[in-house]
């Protein structure tokens, strides 16, 4: 993709290309399908202002090979901050346990059924979300959405319809990592932005998250 300002001073984003990738993931290939792909569009590589990437080890060798300076997507970088929430309280073993109950309802349509049943008196009722590899926050999403159908799980284990059911110690934890991915969440939504300027925000909102991040460890 790429980023510019135009002449009326509105910033535009556009993909270049997106097709297949054969061979291996070198940095020099990679290097080489940017070129080729800019000498496709008559682009001059000294018109770059800068090469946005993930942090994978052959974008690092490629920054070498950059003919302009190269930077880490800010959002790439706070989702794989993330990863610390789930090492806290043996969260991991928690969200597998979530998953599985996620799971349980998006594989049963009959079990999907008696939860919907149980919210009939309310005018949007809810299910569970799954949370997805590739979209930043989703796991967040599934937390709180598990958190606002919990009554409704215990109603389903005391009627004997639901046996994955989470500990009053594990809803614990799910409510821990809810409160702390929050805050990634809110900067991962302000980073998505396509109509402004990203990268004035990004010290606001790292200053932001830790406040909040804090706030929630001292609760």
């Amino acid at each position: 993709t790429v980023h510019y300002i135009n002449s009326d001073w509105k910033l535009v984003n556009a993909c270049l290309c997106c097709k297949n990738h054969n061979g291996d993931s070198s940095s020099e290939g990679i290097v080489e399908n940017l070129k080729e792909v800019l000498q496709e569009f008559e682009l001059e590589s000294n018109n770059m202002i800068a090469a946005v990437t993930d942090s994978a080890a052959n974008m690092n060798s490629a920054d070498e090979l950059l003919d302009c300076p190269h930077h880490y997507c800010i959002a790439h970088i706070i989702e794989l901050t993330t990863g610390i929430a789930f090492n806290l309280n043996n969260s991991k073993d928690v969200m597998s346990k979530a998953r599985t109950l996620v799971d349980y309802f998006r594989s049963s349509s009959q079990a999907n059924n008696l939860l919907l049943e149980l919210q009939k008196g309310i005018s949007t009722p809810l299910t569970v979300i799954s949370d997805v590899v590739t979209r930043w926050w989703s796991t967040y999403l599934m937390c709180e959405r598990l958190l606002k159908l919990k009554c409704y799980f215990n109603l389903l284990e005391n009627e004997n319809k639901l046996h994955c059911n989470l500990t009053v110690e594990e809803w614990s934890v799910i409510n821990a990592v809810n409160d702390l991915l929050q805050s990634f969440m809110h900067i991962q939504r302000v980073l998505e932005g396509e109509k402004y300027i990203t990268g004035s925000y990004v010290p606001y909102l790292i200053s932001k998250a830790r406040a909040n991040i804090e706030i929630a460890t001292e609760s």
